[in-house]
């Protein structure tokens, strides 16, 4: 295969990226991965670049970490970008991270750092992470009004002068001076991972569980002098009553209990649960678990069509066209796409149409 038709397949690989869990397009990260660093590759470049626009266009977690690294302002086609990103004016912390990459230090990055959302002024932050800009990252820790912006500002320091004299001592600071929990938090796990040797790191740990028992940040330094509990068959079974833990404790089920005939039977119960997340958590586990089980694709397909919350019918339609993405599935995907009652299921299952329909004809 010719390296343009190895990166043509790439681009075409995955129509469905966009409702995984995370919804990351790898394939797209692998095709800038293995562009990195290329001269020869122009046309290349440009179409990637092109189908990593096209992929900001839809809703999805934050996969600049993937991408950011293989970028420079070499890159063809990054004015395109940038007219894109100018058109758009509410950009993705991805977005706002991949112009960074292609345009280092430009005024239009540098105006993000005090823009509304905090989601981009923390990618504007990591932007910005970059020789020469301590100072303003260290800034951005201590001053951005959201905790959540301070929080990324300690993570561009910690990724980008690891071994800088200081940031070991910044991080001390904030995990005793900052007013909110994300920050401090980070800065405890941070010093625990990467300097646990520290005397100081030590002291700061202990100070922390005695002084701040029961909260988060308390907790969290206990947990990191010794070991953290893992979750054992009794936290699970509270948990999946909770309205805010149940959907965390149905993968650990799943991971404690894989081959046990009672996390099916479990499974299926938690897919009449009272809360709505703890629900779309077990129909989405479901489907991956335990796909060939005819009760799990009925189930699933019922939900996707009777399920009283709209968020859990989006759940059941995206993972049975994730495991099932068969001409049943597409006769289900059709009649959502014209007779849900809630458009944002009518929109999905009309996406997903549109990307089976797409991936068939190439």
């Amino acid at each position: 295969m010719s390296p343009d038709a190895s990166i043509s397949a790439l681009i075409a690989a995955d129509p469905l990226w966009w409702l995984r869990d995370p919804a990351v397009p790898a394939h797209l990260c692998r095709a800038v991965a293995r562009l990195r660093g290329t001269r020869n590759r122009d046309a290349d470049r440009e179409r990637v670049l092109r189908a990593l626009t096209d992929a900001l266009n839809r809703e999805h977690v934050d996969f600049a970490d993937d991408v950011v690294p293989g970028l420079d302002p070499s890159w063809p086609g990054r004015e395109a970008f940038r007219e894109w990103f100018v058109a758009h004016p509410n950009p993705s912390a991805t977005g706002v991270r991949v112009l960074g990459a292609l345009f280092p230090g430009d005024d239009l990055v540098r105006s993000l750092l005090t823009a509304g959302s905090p989601t981009v002024r923390g990618a504007a932050v990591r932007a910005h992470a970059r020789p020469g800009a301590e100072a303003l990252v260290r800034e951005a820790a201590v001053t951005d009004p959201d905790a959540s912006v301070r929080r990324h500002a300690l993570e561009a320091l910690v990724d980008t002068w690891p071994d800088e004299p200081g940031t070991r001592e910044f991080l001390h600071e904030r995990a005793v001076l900052d007013v909110g929990t994300e920050p401090r938090l980070f800065a405890v796990r941070t010093l625990a991972r990467r300097w646990p040797r520290e005397p100081g790191t030590n002291r700061l740990l202990a100070d922390l569980a005695r002084a701040e028992r029961g909260t988060l940040v308390g907790s969290a330094a206990a947990g990191h002098i010794g070991d953290e509990p893992a979750w054992d068959d009794a936290a699970i079974r509270a948990a999946l009553d909770d309205r805010w833990l149940g959907p965390v404790a149905v993968q650990a089920l799943v991971s404690n209990h894989p081959d046990d005939p009672e996390t099916f039977t479990t499974l299926v119960g938690l897919a009449d649960h009272v809360h709505n997340d703890t629900r779309a958590a077990a129909l989405d586990v479901l489907g991956a678990y335990r796909p060939h089980r005819p009760e799990a694709r009925a189930l699933l397909t019922g939900r996707a069509v009777a399920d009283a919350d709209h968020v859990v019918r989006r759940t059941a339609l995206a993972r049975t066209a994730l495991t099932w993405p068969g001409e049943a599935t597409s006769r289900l995907l059709r009649d959502r796409s014209t007779h849900d009652p809630h458009p944002a299921v009518r929109a999905l299952a009309a996406q997903i149409l549109a990307a089976l329909d797409s991936s068939n004809t190439q």
